[in-house]
């Protein structure tokens, strides 16, 4: 697009299109393997309980298969800077969907009802977006001729964030799987309740970085050099930190309070558990920004060789801390592997190899903004600890 060159856009676009055929002919053909042996992997179910699980498993193919025709459409919006109308589609589908899920639930439909809810809404986004791509962007799909040096590329990067998200998926489960194993289900759940918090402080400032593309992408092919883009970083990275410093330091205050209410004094413990990995995630979060320069450089492959160090990292810190502290040595693994990894190392790539400014980066990013989280964490605190209802400190 930057480029102007129409022909190639719209041959790219014909690539989008193969990716997603064969993505979706992947799922169908493991699916059908499943079904056939639908029985044998369900087994000691009623045919009550047997035939819903089976009408559920059709739903959760189709469920699979539509969000990835709508990321091909997302993909094209973003790459077209039309933001606004991409997350609103978004937001629609949410409001859509939970709209819905309550009337179908309502009706008596109940589980099904859930995914039936969540398909209608996924379609209704699929067709706005559809209508948005071809009829107002006049977005174009052709395939003139293999471009090997643009597939390699393509494909160079699909296989760095591929291997990012096993990883990030085998890092995420080596840690409960040990407490399973090493200690008990309960330790189990009372993580799961902390990494569903911690995945939330992970999501709000991961919108914003998600959108950054098109705009690295800009620098990138004009050349800009390591103080042009690390302005870019400082400006994505304030509005960063103003999110992370609110959320670390308000869970940090009232965090306990929050548990308690939800889920009970059970899991108390998700509170020191989750305020642990949202720190030691926080760094990477705020200087998220980098990762769009890495990924319009095509230099995600590094990242990807260092999760893997950190998920191992992990795999040890973890299950000798476990042994020494119980439950708490977890999360405090975790948090070793991915300082060491995310924030140390990836800082050191950052200014060696992509050339960025990492130390005043990191002084303009935080300036000032660190006196307001500490004043605010400071005024309310007296609140926090003065007022003995829980649910009244809490709001």
């Amino acid at each position: 697009r930057l480029q102007n060159d129409k022909r190639k856009e719209a041959n790219f676009a014909a690539y989008g299109v193969l990716i997603v055929a064969m993505s979706v002919s992947f799922i169908l053909i493991i699916c059908i393997i499943l079904r056939m042996n639908f029985t044998t992997i369900i087994h000691n179910r009623t045919d009550q309980e047997l035939k819903l699980a089976f009408r559920l498993f059709n739903l959760m193919i189709i469920q699979m298969i539509l969000p990835i025709i709508q990321h091909y459409f997302d993909g094209v919006m973003l790459g077209y800077e039309k933001y606004t109308i991409a997350k609103a589609l978004s937001f629609g589908r949410i409001i859509v969907k939970t709209g819905l899920i309550v009337l179908n639930v309502m009706f008596g439909m109940g589980v099904e009802g859930i995914a039936i809810g969540d398909i209608i809404a996924t379609v209704i986004c699929i067709i706005f977006s559809f209508a948005f791509v071809f009829f107002k962007i006049k977005f174009k799909i052709k395939w003139y001729y293999l471009d090997k040096e643009v597939l390699k590329e393509s494909f160079i990067l699909v296989f760095a964030i591929m291997l990012q998200s096993i990883v990030t998926y085998i890092n995420n489960a080596v840690d409960k799987y040990m407490l399973g194993s090493l200690l008990n289900n309960a330790a189990v759940a009372i993580f799961s309740v902390a990494v569903s918090i911690s995945a939330v402080f992970t999501d709000i400032p991961t919108a914003i970085h998600s959108i950054l593309l098109p705009q690295a992408t800009t620098l990138v092919e004009n050349n800009s050099g390591g103080e042009t883009l690390t302005d870019f970083v400082i400006k994505v990275g304030r509005l960063q930190c103003v999110l992370c410093l609110g959320m670390l330091c308000g869970f940090t205050l009232v965090g306990r309070q929050f548990i308690l209410l939800w889920s009970g004094d059970n899991t108390i413990m998700a509170w020191p558990i989750a305020l642990i990995l949202m720190i030691s995630s926080a760094l990477p979060l705020i200087q998220s920004a980098c990762l769009t320069i890495l990924t319009a450089k095509n230099k995600r492959t590094f990242r990807s060789y260092i999760l893997i160090a950190v998920a191992l990292f992990n795999l040890g810190f973890s299950y000798v801390l476990i042994k020494k502290l119980g439950a708490i040595g977890a999360p405090i693994g975790t948090a070793m592997s991915v300082i060491i990894g995310n924030s140390v190392v990836m800082n050191l790539y950052y200014k060696k190899v992509i050339g960025l400014n990492v130390s005043r980066m990191l002084s303009s990013v935080f300036s000032r903004i660190w006196v307001c989280a500490a004043a605010a964490s400071i005024l309310t605190l007296p609140v926090v600890l003065l007022i003995p209802s829980v649910f009244l400190s809490f709001v």
